[in-house]
């Protein structure tokens, strides 16, 4: 369901899907109460040929990162009729482009929404849009690489709405155009900072606020982190960038077998 609603919120944000990760093809699931050896299946994805990982109930997922421009098309789950109603969703980088538009489908699908961006005026903007669609929402400032900043917005869904269910780690950097050897060492040690410390930060303390919800048919909770097309197809002139992205592969599938 969570797959589903992003899938047509993109859409709908005049985006092309690359190659959506569904539990079909890249969605790993791990039942974080029981913390017992998962069950694996594998099975490839048609668009990125990846192995997936299926084993229990608390869902982590890879998605690549797509276009922001691009030729809308109705998919056929367009047809689901998504409700988050009394849900909370956390999602950062929903400063603009895919983030608000995952944060605002949430809204439009009923959750409380807690949104986080290192970029203050585009993150209240986004704030100001999920309440004009009449859904609870709070803007936290965060910087992704700082632990203490990703802790207080966790703390923030906590706090403000009592239970953390859906997260969506969408915040990257990727602003690079050079080739491996010709890499700024500090712009390589940022890129990993931002998109991959900070990936491992949120992940990490969105599972431990998921363990505090009770277990049901749809598990504790559901977590989606952004990859990119880079995660199996590395683009020319993006070494940091590509790292990065394959580490999110990484880290995401870690997580989903724990």
């Amino acid at each position: 369901m969570l797959g589903d609603m992003m899938h047509r919120a993109l859409f709908a944000e005049g985006v092309v899907m690359l190659g959506w990760l569904e539990p079909s093809c890249g969605v790993g699931m791990s039942d974080l109460g029981q913390r017992q050896a998962p069950r694996r299946h594998y099975s490839s994805c048609s668009g990125c040929e990846q192995p997936a990982i299926r084993t229990g109930h608390v869902t982590i997922a890879m998605v690549p990162g797509v276009p922001r421009r691009g030729k809308k098309e109705v998919s056929a789950m367009g047809t689901m009729t998504v409700d988050f109603t009394g849900e909370v969703a956390l999602v950062t980088g929903a400063a603009g482009g895919m983030g608000r538009a995952i944060a605002l489908a949430f809204a439009h699908a009923g959750a409380n929404v807690v949104m986080g961006d290192i970029d203050a005026a585009g993150g209240h903007e986004t704030e100001r849009l999920v309440a004009a669609t009449g859904a609870a929402g709070v803007f936290v400032p965060t910087d992704v690489s700082d632990a203490d900043q990703v802790r207080a917005l966790v703390a923030t869904a906590i706090d403000r709405f009592g239970a953390l269910h859906n997260a969506v780690n969408a915040a990257a950097i990727e602003n690079e155009t050079v080739a491996l050897h010709e890499c700024d060492d500090d712009q390589f040690d940022r890129m990993q900072d931002i998109n991959v410390r900070g990936l491992f930060l949120c992940t990490k303390h969105e599972i431990t606020a998921m363990l505090d919800n009770d277990p049901g048919d749809d598990g504790r909770g559901r977590i989606v982190n952004i990859a990119s097309t880079n995660s199996f197809r590395p683009q020319p002139n993006q070494p940091a960038y590509t790292t990065s992205k394959h580490a999110a592969v990484g880290l995401t599938r870690s997580a989903a077998i724990d």
